[in-house]
């Protein structure tokens, strides 16, 4: 035996394993959708259910979907990734174990402006290994006009809300503060949606924590395999 056969047969993931992941997988996007339902303040995301929320390999592969969220919010998650990367690139930043990254640029991977995106990166052993994202249509983004629905008298992209690209909101488990007093002072309703906000980033990170266990439990190599 070569030693690439050894290798491909150490890393080889029998289909009850590739099963038992999947499933994992699925309950963890589950629980973040609950988690953000139950800890929203507005209706459009408490029960119209105009969310998303899921997981994403460090490929930018789509794992698992929450299923109570719309295919209109998830679907686009993996969207959210790549433009986020490939905004902070331009900039010269990088992500960090502890971060949490808004993003609502419709032309870098979001569907609109009103959804916005939080979104965590999952490290283990100091490796990126995915990221836990929540998505969600907000009831006002400082647009032009009151309300996130219809802005027919934009006149520019600037006119239908504040554009988020890629903004940390945390910073290696620091609270970026500027940040969180900006958009309280440029939002209408800022204490429904800042609320609905942070329950996002809430069921971001304990989609992030999941993951990281599940992982710490069969390990990176098995996980990356059994979702080929």
């Amino acid at each position: 035996m070569n030693d690439k056969s050894a290798v491909n047969q150490s890393v080889d993931v029998d289909p009850v394993t590739a099963s038992v992941i999947q499933g994992a997988l699925e309950n963890i996007a589950i629980e973040m959708g609950y988690k953000l339902m139950r800890m929203s303040y507005s209706s459009i995301i408490r029960e119209s259910e105009d969310f998303g929320a899921g997981l994403v390999d460090a490929r930018g592969r789509g794992l698992a979907e929450s299923t109570q969220s719309t295919p209109l919010q998830s679907g686009p998650i993996p969207g959210y990734i790549k433009g986020m990367l490939k905004t902070l690139a331009e900039r010269g930043e990088t992500i960090h174990p502890g971060d949490v990254i808004m993003h609502n640029d419709a032309y870098g991977g979001a569907s609109h402006g009103p959804d916005v995106g939080f979104i965590v990166p999952v490290f283990h052993d100091g490796a990126l290994i995915g990221y836990s994202v929540t998505t969600a249509h907000h009831l006002d983004i400082g647009a032009l006009s009151p309300g996130s629905c219809g802005i027919v008298d934009a006149i520019d992209a600037y006119a239908e809300g504040l554009q988020f690209k890629a903004i940390k909101v945390y910073d290696q488990g620091q609270k970026v503060e500027a940040v969180w007093h900006m958009l309280r002072d440029n939002i209408r309703a800022s204490d429904l949606v800042v609320g609905d906000m942070e329950a996002q980033v809430a069921a971001s990170q304990i989609g992030a924590e999941r993951l990281l266990a599940l992982v710490q439990r069969y390990g990176a190599e098995t996980l990356e395999r059994a979702c080929d």
